[in-house]
Parts: structure tokens; C-alpha cells; sequence
């Protein structure tokens, strides 16, 4: 029940994108959309800073299994997009978007190239443009999936919203 409860709430959500960038939503294809956000807090209204995406179909068996060096076996599909974008904290921050100290601690935590990775500057957007490229990109999906999406969703919403 609760699947069908988020596939709806992100349909909600996608429709005020759509619409508030103009966006068109023709040529629906059976295609599913898993969603991922790196936050700087947990709150509804935290600063985002990126957000990935891939598009699949989940009922291919195109899956290939190939041998790394000296590692195991790895499976890989080919049947897949994907979408992933940083976001310009300040973009977020001019929004009413929020940085709690209690997220920043846990990531000063993380490995250095973790660190680097995530809060580099290189390729930042801002996050009016990130959320117009998601929905863009994810326009023909028509199942949407994300861990949790109580989270994922709800901030993206409050970003959405906040971006009108």
C-alpha cells in the first residue's frame, strides 16, 4: 500500500515541476525511476547537495557477469540512464533551504575521497536547474523508487515548491 502511496505523492510532486517549468509529458513509456538525494540535513526543508537518478526496466534479464582483476564477479546492466547533478548550496540557501550542524559532523566523518567527492566544487548547478534536468530526465517514467522516499521525496517537494 505504501508503494502505491509514494508512486502517487511523487506524481503529485512531478506535476508541479512539470508545470511550473513548462515541461511536456507526452510519450509515456513503462520505465522505472530510482531517485537518490545527498542532504545537508534531515529535515523537510535541508539544502540538497546532489541528487542522482537512474531510469531502468526492471523486467529486462540483460544482466552480464564479468570478471574485474583480482576482485569478484560483478553484475552490470546495460539497460539503464542516468542522471546525477550537484547542487550550488548557496542556490539552496536563498531558498530558506537548511544546513543542520548535526548532517555537516556525520560528514566530516566520512573517508577524505568521500569528503571530496560530495563537497567539491567542480560542475555545481543551481538547484533550480538540477530540479528541472530530474524531471526532464525522468518525465517518461512511470514507477518511481527511493530509500527512503518519505525523505528523498518530501525534500524535493519542499525544493520544488520553494523554487516556483
Amino acid at each position: 500500500m505504501i508503494y502505491f502511496v509514494l508512486q502517487w505523492y511523487f506524481n503529485i510532486i512531478k506535476g508541479i515541476i512539470l508545470s511550473t517549468f513548462n515541461i511536456n509529458d507526452k510519450n509515456k513509456y513503462e520505465k522505472h525511476c530510482m531517485i537518490d538525494i545527498e542532504t545537508l540535513g534531515q529535515a523537510r526543508n535541508s539544502a540538497i547537495l546532489s541528487v542522482g537518478c537512474v531510469v531502468f526496466d526492471p523486467y529486462l534479464n540483460d544482466l552480464e557477469e564479468f570478471q574485474l582483476e583480482n576482485t569478484a564477479t560483478t553484475l552490470i546492466s546495460h539497460t539503464f540512464t542516468t542522471l546525477y547533478k550537484k547542487v550550488d548550496l548557496d542556490t539552496c540557501t536563498n531558498l530558506g533551504m537548511i544546513i543542520e550542524d548535526d548532517t555537516m559532523t556525520w560528514w566530516a566523518k566520512q573517508k577524505p575521497e568521500i569528503i571530496e567527492a560530495a563537497f567539491s566544487d567542480d560542475e555545481r548547478q543551481p538547484i533550480e536547474d538540477v530540479l528541472k534536468e530530474l524531471f526532464v530526465f525522468s518525465r517518461h517514467c512511470t514507477r518511481f523508487w527511493a530509500k527512503s522516499p518519505e525523505f528523498d521525496f518530501i525534500i524535493l517537494e519542499y525544493a520544488a515548491k520553494q523554487a516556483n
